[in-house]
């Protein structure tokens, strides 16, 4: 096995004509139907369930932002909040931490079912072309990792845009920066993108309070909007 195979990585310039290629792949499919209507199958189901781990980390944010919001409003308006309040609002605090949980573990083990049924695909077809495809499982592991963490940045960002536009910028800059390196085809690219993250994501819930207050003012005069 490997024997006169070209070894080939994510990211290789493989050179050959496109009519090969369509051939290959034509001849691949005829051949291989039962595990291509596989792999569809696993794109489908993973991207369902990819949908609702998308709804669980947004139901928990968008409800935790709210109560949120209206912690904001009865400090501006220099009303104390009641104990009913304050056990919803540690309440919601719990709930998305279980919802963020739940959501990127299924977001983390659709992509994972997904790639590997790719990945293996991919490796099965290029070797119908005498090419070995490495590196496959570490690519899957990975890009699995990475694209549940951009994904999560991305929409926590949204959410918190218009309660803490800071934090939100912080974390739809380094969404951006994780697609960026992705784009690069490169694994140390990405290695980089998530020691940076990390790091950043440190330091900003860390100090980021005593950088920037994003937390709002008391203001009396808004004491007759509220109750």
């Amino acid at each position: 096995e490997g024997e006169g195979m070209q070894k080939v990585s994510w990211g290789d310039k493989i050179k050959f004509s496109e009519q090969d290629f369509n051939d290959a792949v034509s001849a691949y499919i005829e051949e291989h139907e039962g595990e291509v209507k596989s792999t569809v199958a696993a794109i489908i189901w993973g991207g369902f369930f990819i949908a609702v781990a998308t709804g669980l980390f947004l139901y928990g944010e968008i409800r935790l932002v709210m109560v949120t919001r209206e912690s904001d409003a009865l400090t501006v308006a220099d009303k104390s909040e009641t104990e009913d309040f304050a056990k919803r609002k540690e309440r919601r605090w719990t709930e998305r931490l279980w919802l963020m949980g739940a959501g990127a573990a299924l977001m983390f083990i659709s992509l994972l079912v997904i790639l590997l049924k790719v990945c293996a695909l991919i490796s099965d077809l290029l070797s119908t072309m005498r090419f070995e495809f490495e590196g496959c499982f570490s690519l899957v592991v990975l890009g699995s990792v990475a694209f549940t963490l951009i994904w999560g940045m991305f929409l926590a960002g949204l959410c918190w845009c218009c309660t803490r536009p800071y934090t939100a910028g912080v974390l739809l800059v380094l969404a951006l920066l994780g697609d960026c390196a992705i784009d690069t085809e490169e694994e140390p690219s990405v290695f980089v993108w998530l020691v940076f993250s990390a790091l950043v994501g440190y330091v900003w819930f860390t100090w980021g309070g005593q950088l920037v207050d994003e937390k709002p003012k008391r203001d009396p005069e808004q004491a007759t909007l509220l109750p």
